[in-house]
């Protein structure tokens, strides 16, 4: 039981962690306003929404908080399997 706490517990702060890693990614080419990848919306958890890379199939995590003006903060960090590979859903 204390193992499974600890084992959440760091996690929790990895996650926490790698939350404020990432960039915002609005990549497109040159004067193209396609995105450079497709997200499609899979499930919601509370505060907690899944969406996946329709090309690689990996699914992501994604927190919003929400402000009077809209989102406060936002982050988004890939979906594990419990040996630590990615989550892929085909």
């Amino acid at each position: 039981m204390k193992m499974k706490i600890k084992a959440l517990a760091i996690a929790l702060a990895l996650s926490v962690m790698m939350l404020g890693c990432g960039t915002a990614a609005a990549a497109t080419a040159e004067n193209d306003a396609t995105p450079a990848f497709s997200m499609e919306f899979v499930d919601k958890y509370s505060d907690f929404d899944i969406y996946q890379d329709m090309e690689t199939g990996v699914q992501y995590i994604v927190y919003k908080e929400y402000s009077h003006g809209g989102y406060s903060w936002f982050g988004m960090v890939p979906r594990y399997n419990a040996d630590g590979t990615l989550y892929v859903e085909d």
